[in-house]
C-alpha cells in the first residue's frame, strides 16, 4: 500500500531503479505483515486457550485468570460473563465474520471469542456498570438482527451467564449460558424470551428432579394418569388442555387462542378435567405439582 501511494504521488515514469525499489520495498513490507499476522494468530491462539481453560474448570482462582488476561494485554478489572450463541451449521469463514459483526455491534466489550462445533461462545465485559443486563440483551438482540440481515441466518439460539466480580465463577457462567440453550431448545414456546439463567424460573429444577432418585422411582402423577386414560377412550385432548392452561398461567383466552377454541369450549373442558381428578387448580402448590410433573416427563 506504501509502495502504491508512493507511485502516485510520484507524477513521473519509474525507471529501471525505481522499479527494483519498488521491488523491494514490497518484499519487505510483505515479510513484515505475514510476521503481524502470524503474530496475530498465535495471540488468538493463546486466548482461545485461556478461554477454554477457564470453561473447562482448569484455572478457577480470581487472581490466575486475571493475571493471565494481563499477560494477554487484557487489562480487565470489571466484572466478566459468557454468552453463547447457537447455530445450525458452521466455518471458518462464516465464524470470522460473525465474530467481526458482533464486535461492530460494542454493546459489550468482546474480550476473547472461539468456536465449539456450531456454537460461538464470547467472553465479555460490560461497557457501563448501570445497565449491564440490558446492554447485554440488547447486544444479543441486534446480533440476532444483524445475523438475520447480513447471511440470511434464523433461528439460532441464544444464552447468557452472570457477569461476575470474582472471576473464579466464569465457569459457573459458561454452565449457566448453556444451559439456558439446552432449555430453550427443549422448551421453545415457554422458554422463547429468556436470556439469564435466571429468567428460566421453575425450569432451573426440573434437571435435579429427574436426576432425584426417590422421584425417578415415583409413578406418574395420578391426575396425569386418569387424563391420560380419559383421552384415550374418549378421543378426547384434556392432557394437553391442562398443561396450556397451567402454562398460560390460567388466562383463559391465552389459552384458547393458543388451543384454537372458543372460551366457553375451553371452560366446559375445565370443568371436565377437575370432575375427573379432583385437582384444585386455584390452589399454587397443586398447580406448580402438576407442572413440574408434566414438564419433567
Amino acid at each position: 500500500m506504501l509502495g502504491y501511494i508512493w507511485v502516485l504521488e510520484g507524477g513521473c515514469t519509474l525507471n529501471e531503479q525505481d522499479l527494483t525499489d519498488l521491488k523491494l520495498i514490497a518484499s519487505k513490507a510483505k515479510n513484515q505483515l505475514l510476521q503481524l499476522n502470524l503474530q496475530k494468530k498465535k495471540n488468538e491462539k493463546n486466548h482461545q486457550e485461556l478461554l477454554w481453560q477457564i470453561i473447562t474448570g482448569d484455572i478457577e482462582s480470581h487472581e490466575t485468570i486475571a493475571n493471565h488476561l494481563s499477560n494477554i494485554g487484557l487489562h480487565e478489572n470489571k466484572p466478566l460473563g459468557m454468552i453463547l450463541f447457537t447455530f445450525d451449521s458452521m466455518n471458518q469463514e462464516l465464524y470470522k465474520k460473525k465474530v467481526y459483526t458482533a464486535k461492530t455491534i460494542q454493546k459489550v466489550n468482546i474480550l476473547i471469542e472461539t468456536l465449539d462445533e456450531n456454537q460461538l461462545i464470547f467472553l465479555i465485559s460490560p461497557t457501563s456498570r448501570k445497565n449491564e443486563r440490558k446492554d447485554a440483551i440488547d447486544f444479543i438482540h441486534t446480533f440476532k438482527i444483524q445475523v438475520k440481515d447480513r447471511f440470511g441466518i434464523t433461528g439460532l439460539e441464544s444464552g447468557c451467564g452472570y457477569m461476575y466480580e470474582d472471576y473464579n465463577c466464569m465457569k459457573r457462567s459458561y454452565d449457566e449460558a448453556a444451559k439456558v440453550i439446552a432449555f430453550k431448545k427443549a422448551f421453545p414456546e415457554e422458554l422463547a424470551n429468556v436470556t439469564f439463567y435466571h429468567e428460566l424460573g421453575v425450569f432451573r429444577y426440573i434437571d435435579l428432579l429427574k436426576k432425584t432418585k426417590e422421584l425417578q422411582q415415583q409413578s406418574v402423577n395420578p391426575a396425569i394418569q386418569m387424563l391420560q386414560h380419559y383421552d384415550l377412550e374418549n378421543r378426547t385432548n384434556l392432557l394437553e388442555t391442562l398443561e396450556v392452561i397451567l402454562t398460560k398461567d390460567g388466562n383463559m383466552n391465552e389459552a384458547a387462542k393458543a388451543l384454537h377454541c372458543h372460551v366457553n369450549t375451553l371452560t366446559y373442558r375445565l370443568k371436565r378435567i377437575q370432575e375427573i381428578t379432583s385437582i384444585q387448580l386455584k390452589d399454587p402448590v397443586q398447580k406448580l405439582g402438576l407442572y413440574l410433573d408434566l414438564k419433567r416427563q
